[in-house]
């Protein structure tokens, strides 16, 4: 990655082309951001690297007092992360899920992809690029882990939505807003109002937008009155309005001042109406997932101090640290953790974990190379074996997020977990091998 950027890349858009390594989990990131810094002090290149991921990492193959984190890493508050980013020498920034979604800066010109990406995190992730610069003039993705099938049909999803569902018609306008008028929820006087109070003007040249909401609320006032199905019908064409006007006006020039009025009007007045109260909107329902949460009072009361000299226990020696113990847990640890640190009501019940397990196993047990590289027989070296087998449990764990997102959730969220889950799988290979070795054999 460093050699390709240095060759190609960094020359791009006058010497100040950046870069993105999207890892495929926050260790792999502390990882990556310690060999880049190594990499980069060894060949003299005047680049340097950011990381970025929440909280902290703990590397079971090289344990320190304390965990890495994201500001411990980059020698600054994790706050400044993108500012810094914004330097000329920080060309590479290095990421675990953060800042794959949401994050904008236009001299990223090229990614690195270690991660499985699929459906809308494949299109949220590559958009990363599509900021505009000047002497930009194109972008590349170095991708190790997804085939050009999987993430061309990510994209051509959006790519066909965006172009069928909003129409180019500008006569689309009229019809709405003569549409939205004929509900009678609001009066042209009304949207006369507004804009006066909306717009500046030579006598008031700094409007008071405080002064839009007594206009608006007796129009609210009004929704609350209207029936169910009439205020479904108005939030739907008044967002459509706000929608199609938003995308035209920036390729087309209106000369009617009054759709700009109309769009002012319906765009904060939408902001005022209230959503049903049987549903959420839908932006959110598709991408957060609720049902593993909730708040809860687990305790009340005064935290009451003893008016009496305390002891306090010397910390032991930091550098020394014990060596981990590698020991299977059955699946029976795996629940008896989940039923200790989490309310029943947290998960279903313990079938959803069963099944998923299940289904884990029964995929990697049809791995025929992985079944190859945890043979001890012909793979002596077990940390070979305990990696091969984890990059095998990496990508079948994220191929199965869209049908197992809680799950996915946790054992990514939870270390604890997650390292519990991990030994049983790695365990279930084991003895599976182990089986079928010894009927080879008997046979």
């Amino acid at each position: 990655m460093v050699e390709h950027f240095h060759q190609q890349v960094s020359a791009l858009i006058d010497g100040q082309a950046k870069a993105m390594i999207v890892t495929r989990s926050r260790l792999h990131a502390v990882k990556y951001k310690l060999a880049f810094d190594s990499y980069l002090e060894e060949k003299g290149y005047p680049y340097k690297a950011l990381v970025a991921f929440t909280g902290g990492v703990i590397d079971p193959e090289n344990l320190l007092p304390e965990p890495y984190t994201e500001s411990r890493l980059n020698g600054f508050p994790e706050s400044r992360t993108v500012e810094v980013f914004k330097q000329k020498e920080y060309r590479f920034l290095i990421v675990a899920r953060k800042f794959q979604t949401g994050f904008n800066q236009p001299l990223l010109q090229t990614m690195y992809v270690d991660k499985r990406i699929k459906k809308v995190e494949a299109v949220q992730t590559l958009s990363r690029l599509n900021r505009n610069y000047p002497g930009k003039n194109g972008v590349f993705v170095l991708d190790f882990a997804n085939k050009t099938d999987d993430i061309e049909s990510a994209f051509q999803d959006y790519y066909q939505a965006t172009i069928l569902s909003e129409s180019t018609d500008p006569n689309r306008l009229y019809d709405l807003k003569r549409l939205l008028e004929n509900f009678a929820l609001f009066t042209t006087n009304e949207v006369e109002n507004f804009a006066r109070a909306y717009f500046p003007t030579t006598q008031n040249p700094n409007p008071n937008q405080a002064n839009l909401h007594p206009i608006l609320n007796p129009i609210v006032d009004r929704y609350e009155q209207r029936t169910p199905e009439d205020k479904a019908e108005i939030r739907l064409r008044l967002g459509e309005y706000v929608r199609i006007y938003a995308f035209l006006v920036q390729v087309i020039t209106f000369t009617d001042a009054e759709l700009e009025k109309f769009y002012q009007f319906g765009r904060l007045l939408l902001k005022k109406l209230p959503f049903a109260g049987d549903r959420y909107p839908t932006d959110l329902t598709n991408y957060i997932s609720m049902d593993s949460y909730r708040i809860e009072q687990t305790s009340t009361g005064r935290i009451q101090l003893l008016t009496e000299d305390g002891e306090l226990v010397p910390l032991s020696d930091l550098s020394v640290v014990k060596p981990k113990t590698d020991n299977p847990a059955p699946l029976s640890a795996i629940l008896a953790y989940v039923n200790e640190h989490f309310d029943p009501g947290d998960w279903s019940d313990e079938d959803k974990l069963n099944q998923f397990t299940e289904d884990m196993n029964s995929i990697l047990a049809n791995q025929e190379d992985l079944i190859l590289a945890l043979d001890a027989s012909i793979n002596p070296s077990e940390e070979t074996r305990k990696l091969a087998f984890e990059s095998f449990f990496q990508v079948t764990l994220e191929d199965m997020i869209d049908t197992n997102f809680d799950i996915y959730q946790k054992l990514t969220d939870d270390t604890k977990f997650g390292e519990l889950f991990r030994q049983v799988m790695f365990h279930n290979l084991q003895q599976y091998l182990a089986e079928r070795n010894s009927q080879a054999s008997g046979e």
